[in-house]
């Protein structure tokens, strides 16, 4: 770890987990559980639940078609939106992506 680790910040994980301690929670397991919790919310991107929607979809596609789809997720609506949570993209955050693509049109 060292000299990675800076002493403050030691000092600062140290207190974080004796503040874990004192409320009865193991820090190690709160460490898995805070990871648990980025992978799920990894796994409900948007980009992630699109791109399971265009798996499925592709078959009654010709293949032309189903790469034109992907091509234009990928430009224009994962750089704004793929990495949020399904659940936390609002319709004027969607919008506003909409928008933008038509007035390109």
């Amino acid at each position: 770890m060292y000299p990675e680790v800076t002493l403050a910040t030691a000092h600062e994980k140290r207190e974080k987990a004796r503040d874990l301690l004192e409320d009865n929670i193991d820090p190690s397991q709160a460490k898995k559980e805070a990871d648990l919790e980025k992978q799920l919310s990894t796994e409900n991107s948007f980009e992630a639940i699109t791109r399971e929607w265009h798996e499925h979809q592709k078959g009654g596609w010709t293949e032309r078609h189903a790469n034109y789809v992907l091509r234009r997720l990928e430009a224009d609506l994962f750089p704004t939106l793929g990495f949020k949570a399904i659940n936390e993209i609002k319709a004027p955050e969607l919008l506003l992506v909409l928008r933008t693509i038509e007035t390109r049109i």
